[in-house]
């Protein structure tokens, strides 16, 4: 848990250059998300715990429920 608290500390600390770069997503996964899902104890190069984003067609509304 400490980590997990660290890295949210340490990511509130960069937020405002952060949103300054203006990132991608591929950035913001490295820098912001991949940081916080290894914090909570995922590895995140393990495929085996990754799955492929949903492949929706365009017309597809997907509101998460």
């Amino acid at each position: 848990m400490q980590q997990l608290i660290k890295e949210i500390e340490d990511l509130r600390a960069r937020l405002p250059r952060l949103r300054r770069e203006q990132l991608k997503e591929t950035p913001t996964r490295s820098k912001v998300i991949n940081p916080l899902l290894r914090a909570l104890g995922w590895d995140v190069l393990d495929q085996e715990e990754a799955e492929e984003p949903l492949d929706l067609p365009r017309s597809t509304s997907y509101d998460g429920g």
